[in-house]
C-alpha cells in the first residue's frame, strides 16, 4: 500500500520502488497549480472529470495571448531521466504546450522537454539540478471552438542516470581554421560571411559575419541518447547573439536523410540574449538527447545588429560539467 503525503495544497509525492515521484490527480482541489502569465483561469473541474471526483481545467481568457501555469516544485536528482505522464483533453484548436524549469542556485532555469506523444514526454536534468516544476502554457493560435483544456493524472517518473561521456568536437572545423565550418544561415542572407585573420581567439581564424537579423546554422551532427551535450561558441562584435539548438529526427526512417529531418524538439539558451563587445564571450546550451528517436542536434545562433565574429564552436557529450 502507498503511503501518500500532502504537500503543498495536495501534492503528492510518491517514493515506491518503480521510481514514482510526484503525481498530481486533483480529487481536492487545484493541487497548488500556479497562474504566473497572461490571462486566464485555472479551476477544479468536477463536472466532467476526466478521472475520479476532479481535474485540472485551464481557460484562457478572451482576448489574452497566453495564460501560464506552474506545478509545485518537485525534487529531483541530477545528470538523470524523468519520464512525464498525464491525461489530457481540449477545445479544439487549443494548444497546450508543456516544458520544464529547474532550480539552480542562482533561480530557475528552463530545461527541455521531449515530447513523446501528446501524452508522455522525457526530460534529462543538469548537473546542479535538485528541484523542478513543470509548466503548461495554454495559447489558442488561430479560430477554435473553446478556449480550455483539462487535466488529470500527471505522473513524474525517474527513468535512471544520465550517461557521464566526454567525447571529442563533433564539428570537423569548428575554429573556423580551414573554411566556414559548413555554417550557412537562415531568412536573411548576411552581407558578409568568411574566415578572417583578424585578431581570433584561438589558431588563426574565426568566423567574421555582417548581417541585419538572421539566423547562423551549424552542421546538423549525429548524438546517442542519454547523453548530456553541450554547444558553446565564443562571440564578440556588436550587437546581440543567443543561442539555440534543434532536435531532428529523419521523416523517413528508412532514408535517414539529413535534408529532409524534421524538429522533434528544442533546448533553450543558458542565457536568453547576450550583447556583444570587442572581447570574446561564451555562449552555450547544455541539453540532453532525451529518446533514441532523436538522431541529429542542430545548433544555431540568432544575431542581431551588425558584426559578428565566431570562433571555437563545439558539440561534446560531458563526463563532467566543467
Amino acid at each position: 500500500m502507498r503511503r501518500l503525503a500532502l504537500v503543498a495544497l495536495a501534492l503528492v509525492l510518491v517514493r515506491p520502488a518503480a521510481g514514482q515521484l510526484a503525481t498530481w490527480q486533483f480529487e481536492r482541489g487545484v493541487d497548488a497549480f500556479t497562474q504566473v502569465a497572461g490571462a486566464g483561469e485555472i479551476a477544479h473541474e468536477t463536472a466532467a472529470p476526466l478521472s475520479g471526483a476532479g481535474s485540472l481545467r485551464l481557460t484562457l481568457a478572451e482576448k489574452a495571448s497566453e495564460l501560464r501555469v506552474v506545478s509545485p516544485e518537485f525534487p529531483v536528482a541530477p545528470w538523470s531521466l524523468y519520464l512525464l505522464r498525464l491525461r489530457r483533453a481540449g477545445d479544439l484548436g487549443t494548444d497546450l504546450r508543456l516544458s520544464v524549469d529547474f532550480g539552480t542556485p542562482t533561480g530557475w532555469r528552463p530545461g527541455s522537454l521531449f515530447m513523446t506523444s501528446g501524452s508522455t514526454g522525457l526530460f534529462g536534468t543538469f548537473p546542479e539540478s535538485n528541484r523542478a516544476r513543470l509548466v503548461l502554457t495554454l495559447v489558442v493560435p488561430g479560430q477554435a471552438l473553446g478556449r480550455s483544456v483539462v487535466l488529470d493524472e500527471i505522473r513524474v517518473q525517474e527513468q535512471g542516470p544520465l550517461i557521464k561521456e566526454s567525447t571529442p568536437n563533433l564539428f570537423w572545423d569548428g575554429g573556423f581554421e580551414l573554411a566556414r565550418g559548413d555554417l550557412t544561415h537562415w531568412v536573411t542572407p548576411p552581407k558578409v560571411m568568411e574566415p578572417r585573420a583578424e585578431r581570433p581567439r584561438t589558431g588563426n581564424r574565426c568566423l567574421r559575419v555582417e548581417s541585419e537579423r538572421t539566423y547562423l546554422v551549424f552542421p546538423s551532427v549525429p548524438v546517442q541518447p542519454g547523453r548530456l551535450y553541450r554547444f558553446r561558441a565564443w562571440v564578440r562584435g556588436e550587437g546581440t547573439v543567443w543561442p539555440g539548438l534543434h532536435k531532428l529526427a529523419p521523416s523517413d526512417w528508412d532514408g535517414m536523410r539529413i535534408d529532409t529531418a524534421q524538429r522533434v524538439g528544442w533546448a533553450p539558451p543558458t542565457v536568453s540574449e547576450i550583447v556583444l563587445t570587442e572581447e570574446w564571450q561564451a555562449v552555450e546550451v547544455v541539453t540532453p538527447c532525451e529518446s533514441e528517436r532523436i538522431v541529429w542536434f542542430q545548433p544555431y545562433l540568432t544575431f542581431s545588429g551588425g558584426a559578428l565574429d565566431v570562433d571555437d564552436a563545439e558539440l561534446c557529450s560531458l563526463d563532467e560539467r566543467e
